[in-house]
């Protein structure tokens, strides 16, 4: 940050509340979810600014700032001084060095990482309309994932109306969201992208009223997630198929056959997710099936590695064994890891802290839940409800893949904002359902 960032930053805050107000009514159509709108876009924005302020005076150094000064920097630089070279760096595939233009990336980190440069080109990108001002970036990285966050939250509130609150809570107030989930960022791009990913899956494939855009916008997310962080299409791809076999089945109307193909379903639905899992993981062959333990195995290692040097918040598993049984057996641990720790105990900066509280109330909505309605009464509503057991399954395969392989609290409590929305509201649905006296059955539109 420097002094364009307080010249420049409010004008284009202004100009993006102008927009926001603007466009309100019309993107809130249910004028229950209007009042929610400004004050979700807000801390979106709110959180964009306060990770670049904790990075600039507290860390110093970090992700945020070398995707910007190490990365679209050199893009902005080139642009000045050749357009077509800016241009060239944006648009063209990372670490592609037959150009007369290769000179510019001198210098520049991430262009052979093609995630990471990848948050490089759309940081470049941004800043040609901005004199390349970091605060604006990182606040136009927060639209992204809010208008993803959004469309999750609009879509889980057209289901289930009655807990639109919690809905509001779990998408929008978990503080790591607000943070983590905001800036200029991997995080930021693909839970936003997650969000619209899902939400039109949800218009495509269930409703069936999707329309072109959508059908695009499905496309692109996929794609984008796929670039920056694959293994959270691989998580999701088996949920989703699940959720799709699980409304067909409940669409049966008679109760005897939708039982008696429940399980036929779910086994079909979960030997497409493999096959569309082995299918996309093919492209990149640290996650296809045949690698994914030598690369759980790798990260592991790096980060525990790379946090002993800098003194990070390090945990471990105790001993894995990095074959297919030996990961099984640290499901319940990896899991564990992802959605209850750390532990109040376990903190060591505010940061840390913030995150262990989440962690408590993770874990305490979790055993309430259970004890109030019951495990068996706890299954039958997940039964009942296709999208709360495709939330689960994607919650908890993708808690086991991070919590196995990150061994970091500071890396894990970033990577697991994916799945924070979906574990709450499931739980929330839980709860609802498990309360009343008579359960609703399930809307078929799920």
């Amino acid at each position: 940050m420097d002094y364009k960032d307080i010249f420049i930053a409010p004008i284009y805050l202004v100009f993006i509340y102008f927009i926001a107000y603007s466009i309100r009514n019309k993107v809130c159509q249910d004028k229950n979810i209007q009042p929610y709108f400004i004050p979700a876009l807000s801390l979106k924005l709110f959180g964009a600014i306060a990770l670049g302020l904790v990075y600039k005076f507290y860390y110093t150094s970090g992700d945020t700032y070398n995707y910007f000064l190490y990365g679209s920097k050199y893009i902005w630089n080139a642009f000045l001084e050749n357009p077509k070279a800016g241009f060239w760096m944006i648009f063209t595939d990372s670490c592609n060095f037959q150009s007369e233009y290769t000179r510019y990336l001198k210098g520049m980190l991430f262009y052979c990482d093609p995630p990471a440069y990848f948050v490089v080109r759309v940081s470049g990108f941004f800043g040609l309309f901005n004199f390349h001002t970091y605060s604006v970036n990182a606040m136009f990285f927060a639209l992204i994932s809010f208008g993803g966050v959004w469309n999750m939250f609009t879509t889980f509130n057209k289901i289930y109306p009655e807990i639109r609150k919690d809905i509001m809570l779990a998408c929008f107030l978990m503080p790591s969201v607000i943070f983590w989930g905001s800036g200029l960022m991997k995080d930021s791009i693909t839970f936003g992208c997650l969000g619209i990913f899902f939400s039109n899956f949800y218009r495509i494939f269930i409703l069936k009223t999707a329309s072109k855009w959508d059908i695009f916008l499905f496309a692109i997310s996929f794609l984008v997630i796929k670039i920056v962080k694959i293994y959270i299409i691989l998580c999701f791809i088996p949920a989703a198929l699940l959720w799709l076999f699980m409304v067909y089945n409940n669409k049966i109307k008679s109760k005897f056959t939708r039982i008696l193909l429940r399980p036929i379903m779910v086994l079909i639905g979960a030997l497409f997710g493999f096959l569309a899992t082995d299918y996309v993981s093919k492209e990149d062959s640290r996650y296809s099936i045949e690698n994914v333990t030598n690369t759980a195995q790798a990260t592991s290692e790096w980060l525990t590695h790379v946090s002993k040097q800098e003194k990070g918040s390090v945990y471990n598993l105790g001993k894995v064994e990095y074959t297919p049984l030996g990961m099984m057996k640290k499901i319940p641990a990896a899991i564990n890891v992802t959605l209850f720790r750390p532990y109040l105990w376990e903190s060591k900066n505010i940061v840390m802290l913030l995150s262990a509280f989440e962690s408590l109330f993770f874990l305490y909505l979790t055993i309430s839940t259970l004890f109030k309605i019951g495990i068996r009464h706890t299954f039958v509503i997940i039964s009942e409800h296709p999208i709360v057991a495709a939330s689960l399954v994607f919650s908890l395969t993708f808690a086991f893949a991070i919590g196995l392989s990150t061994a970091n609290f500071g890396t894990l409590v970033r990577y697991k904002i994916p799945i924070m929305p979906f574990y709450l509201i499931s739980f929330f649905v839980i709860r609802y359902y498990g309360k009343r006296s008579t359960r609703k059955k399930m809307p078929l539109v799920e």
